[in-house]
């Protein structure tokens, strides 16, 4: 430990305690900041042949990807969207023949954006047992 705190310098030091400040700070996140699911729920369709339902989304008005087909339920979620963005949904029924309807009506909503952490300044790095640091001149 004393011959890693004598060749450190102040830069490297500084470099090496914004790295774990970083790497905590990452931890420390929240699983909603780095993306989050919505549910959406309809009315059933009155038709006695009903197969399913297909959810459409993205990122721009009636711009959607692939659907997904939820199959008969009225519930779905959809996982994983993007911190901060906002999303685009519609969905269609089919039929046991497979014919689809018409696009629902459009719902927009807007996914939280990750949270702003500020980390003061660190005094000091603790290391108990034994380590290995690499530091690279310039990195921060």
């Amino acid at each position: 430990m004393n011959a890693l705190k004598n060749i450190l310098t102040a830069q490297q030091l500084t470099s090496l305690r914004t790295a774990i400040v970083t790497i905590i700070a990452a931890l420390m996140l929240p699983a909603a900041a780095l993306g989050a699911d919505v549910t959406l729920q309809w009315d059933p369709n009155s038709e006695p042949d009903i197969g399913g339902y297909k959810i459409y989304y993205g990122t721009a008005p009636r711009t959607y990807g692939e659907p997904i087909d939820v199959g008969n339920v009225t519930e779905y979620v959809v996982k994983d969207l993007k911190a901060g963005a906002k999303y685009y949904f519609a969905a269609t029924a089919y039929n046991t023949d497979g014919y689809e309807s018409d696009f629902s009506n459009e719902v927009t909503w807007g996914t939280p954006a990750p949270p702003v952490m500020r980390i003061g300044h660190v005094d000091r790095v603790v290391i108990n047992g034994d380590a290995s640091i690499t530091i690279a001149p310039g990195a921060k």
